[in-house]
């Protein structure tokens, strides 16, 4: 997220301003999806890795270096991308948008994240992807054979898998129950 745009209002509670977030939502995926990445949208479900992976590599087409990811004439543009990699992960992971102000910059009320289910800690998606446009691309990032955010993807799918199987043993009836 940008401080900048996301700077709390003296009138506005975070709650509210995370509900006006998400009254947003369904607009800046439909959007993203028309406007900033319709390969993705030609997918036959473009809600799922391989979703992700175009919408990434589509990023770092449009987005070419650190500079133009944090440019605010490309704010809405990340933003929309951002809202696009987060919900591949609610929707492939059990998740849900949440607002967790503690991981903001100092005086930011409204930052969006992800919790998955199986996963311990929320996720930012709008930061996870522009660590992954500028990934290689600096010094101070390396790329990783897969890149990051298919790495997490990897790690978040293997803790919902353990989640669910954890989830499925313990909602079944005892053996004894089966019998009779």
């Amino acid at each position: 997220m940008d401080t900048a745009q996301l700077a709390p209002s003296a009138q506005t509670s975070p709650d509210l301003q995370f509900t006006d977030w998400m009254g947003g939502h369904d607009a800046a995926l439909a959007l993203f999806l028309r406007s900033d990445a319709p390969a993705v949208a030609a997918l036959a479900d473009p809600w799922t890795f391989e979703g992700l992976v175009l919408a990434v590599s589509t990023a770092r087409t449009l987005l070419p270096d650190h500079r133009a990811v944090i440019a605010p004439e490309n704010r809405a543009t990340v933003e929309r991308f951002g809202r696009f990699v987060g919900e591949v992960f609610v929707r492939s992971f059990d998740g849900h948008w949440c607002n967790v102000p503690d991981n903001a910059p100092v005086g930011v009320q409204l930052w969006p994240m992800i919790r998955c289910a199986g996963y311990p800690a929320p996720l930012g998606p709008r930061s996870e992807l522009e660590l992954a446009v500028v990934e290689g691309r600096c010094k101070e990032l390396a790329a990783t054979a897969n890149g990051l955010l298919v790495n997490l993807f990897t790690q978040v799918q293997e803790r919902h898998r353990q989640w669910m199987e954890t989830e499925r043993q313990s909602a079944a009836p005892p053996p004894e129950q089966l019998a009779g």
